[in-house]
């Protein structure tokens, strides 16, 4: 099933409010925790052959919003691993590249797709400039904390699917305009040359949690903190008494363990979401660390609970 012929059977709902033509689409078929994004199916077609789960992060033409309401909710990015714990939400832009994992610990869920067009008017308040960042482009946009938000998510699907015409894009408006209050800046600013050194160092940590799943190079990371690669290592050693792969590999590691306890994807598949790309490396890292091959280390855990 392509994006075009899932788009074709959600429910859609569009308002014009001021600069702005708003449309939404919930697929009501599958109830307002299921995956309601087009990613179960988009993650089944481009499944590699043998995978269990067809965790290969994607794109679509429209934005989407993910509201965790019981327990924890996990998307793959292009920046890392996400985690939402209840009360959490994020907005995912139509260009942002990102899957939904499956976990052992997720009680609750809703989300939807909607898309945002600038009208062409005059005498209108600026709203799409203001809610512009939630249409297009890489930055995910992500609230902690707000189980008020996550209820009025759940209510914006229940009126989509009781057949709802206009109020579900009323109220998706109001929630987009109350996001940009409560986040009406940068999520991270970079550090800028002469910053103190605890400053530097939770950028460096920002940047190791952002970028440890792709392959970026010491000078990506230095050029972001406005220094040298040679800075950079020395920074490292002092701070850490470490080097940046082995911060990397340490993040990717820690990040398997979690995947290996809340999770059941397989290691393969583990070690393909943290960036890894092959069975090898990944084993390999793991016994330097934890003396034990992850099928081992996840052998060793105790029985979850039913």
């Amino acid at each position: 099933m392509n994006e075009e012929l899932y788009m074709a059977q959600m429910r859609k709902s569009t308002v014009a409010l001021e600069d702005i033509a708003l449309q939404m689409m919930v697929n009501v078929s599958t109830g307002a925790n299921a995956q309601t994004d087009a990613d179960a199916q988009a993650d089944t077609d481009k499944a590699a052959p043998g995978s269990l789960l067809g965790l290969i992060r994607h794109c679509h033409q429209y934005s989407e919003i993910f509201a965790c309401t019981g327990g924890q909710l996990w998307l793959s990015t292009e920046n890392g691993l996400l985690q939402l714990d209840a009360g959490d939400l994020v907005v995912v832009p139509s260009g942002a590249s990102h899957v939904h994992i499956p976990n052992l610990h997720e009680k609750g869920r809703g989300s939807f797709a909607f898309t945002g067009i600038q009208r062409q008017t005059s005498g209108c308040q600026p709203l799409y400039r203001q809610c512009e960042r939630f249409f297009h482009g890489e930055q995910l946009q992500v609230l902690r904390g707000h189980p008020e938000l996550c209820t009025k998510v759940m209510e914006i699907i229940a009126d989509m699917q009781r057949g709802a015409e206009y109020l579900p894009v009323l109220k998706l408006a109001e929630l987009l305009l109350t996001i940009c209050e409560l986040q009406p800046g940068r999520q991270f600013a970079a550090a800028e040359p002469g910053e103190n050194e605890l400053s530097r160092s939770a950028y460096l940590e920002h940047l190791i949690n952002s970028y440890f799943m792709q392959s970026v190079t010491a000078e990506q990371i230095a050029a972001k903190m406005h220094v040298s690669p040679r800075q950079l290592a020395r920074i490292i050693q002092k701070q850490h008494n470490s080097t940046l792969h082995e911060m990397m590999m340490d993040k990717r590691i820690s990040t398997a363990i979690h995947l290996l306890h809340t999770t059941a994807l397989t290691t393969d598949e583990i070690a393909r979401i943290i960036g890894f790309g092959s069975r090898t490396g990944f084993y390999r890292e793991f016994i330097k660390r934890h003396g034990v091959t992850p099928a081992q280390y996840r052998q060793s855990l105790p029985e979850q609970p039913e």
